[in-house]
């Protein structure tokens, strides 16, 4: 800590007298030059007072001024010794110890920043990969998803096919013949639409049926068009009824007859069965 300075301060009040006692005389010594000058000379001020007169107030207006002059010196003077007090060394190593003491501080203060910063970018560089890998794990859990979402479509399309295949297994309505009867039997299967046939002997479909047409009546005649082609004493008819035309299996199995063949009638379980067995796969 530095010593503390006894030595008095600095006091103006002497030079401020010594200004003030010089203009005085200096205003003293011009009025004595003036009567001087006016005893000395008397014609000469009594010839040109005016002028004499104007000289003096010339003279004494460039005192003034000098005066104003002095005073400014005096004042800038002042304001110099009051910086010189400011720019005391004391106060001045005062000052550099409380910046040095701050530059200290700020310093500490950077380098816990530079800690702190350095800590925080190492977690940050860990988030980031934690991110990376959550976006990673995220973009395989979106291809699993839609792997599964595929997936699932293809199950349900697996499953609504085979509901659709149990559903024709239901329908389809099995049916044995007797192989040692000596006689190749022929299906006929009466639905609302008309007739279809299914001869065993070598597995042939014959489609009669009229959606379209104004009466059942023309798939009975397109039917029986088709059975007097075959032979009526190698092959017997089994007529099949569907609820829906049960009214026309009496005059299907009448015309068979007619013609020769033998029948037999039988009654399906509902108008959606069938002996088809490409309508059950």
């Amino acid at each position: 800590m530095p010593k503390q300075d006894h030595t008095p301060a600095v006091s103006l009040f002497s030079f401020q007298d010594i200004i003030t006692s010089i203009t005085g005389i200096m205003f003293l010594v011009v009025l004595l030059l003036l009567l001087f000058i006016l005893e000395a000379e008397p014609e000469a001020a009594g010839r040109e007072p005016r002028e004499k007169l104007k000289e003096a107030a010339a003279r004494v207006e460039e005192l003034r001024r000098q005066l104003d002059l002095n005073r400014a010196a005096d004042r800038e003077l002042l304001r110099k010794i009051g910086e010189y007090r400011r720019n005391d060394p004391r106060l001045l190593q005062q000052r550099r110890e409380e910046l040095q003491r701050q530059v200290r501080e700020l310093s500490a203060e950077a380098a816990q920043n530079e800690s702190e910063a350095k800590k925080l970018e190492t977690e940050l560089a860990g988030l980031r990969r934690d991110l990376e890998a959550a976006e990673k794990r995220r973009e395989e859990l979106r291809l699993q998803l839609k792997a599964a979402g595929q997936r699932e479509t293809e199950l349900r399309g697996e499953l609504e096919q085979a509901e659709n295949r149990e559903l024709r297994r239901r329908r389809l309505v099995p049916y044995t013949v007797d192989g040692d009867f000596g006689m190749d039997p022929v299906l006929a299967e009466c639905g609302p639409d008309g007739i279809r046939a299914l001869a065993l002997a070598d597995k042939s479909v014959h489609d009669f049926r009229r959606p379209g047409a104004l009466t059942y009546f023309e798939s009975v005649e397109a039917f029986m068009s088709w059975a007097r082609t075959l032979d009526a004493s190698r092959v017997y008819f089994c007529v099949l009824v569907k609820p829906a035309a049960f009214r026309y299996a009496e005059v299907t199995a009448s015309q068979l007859q007619a013609a020769g063949f033998r029948r037999g009638l039988e009654v399906m379980p509902s108008d959606e069965s069938t002996i088809f067995g490409e309508e059950a796969r």
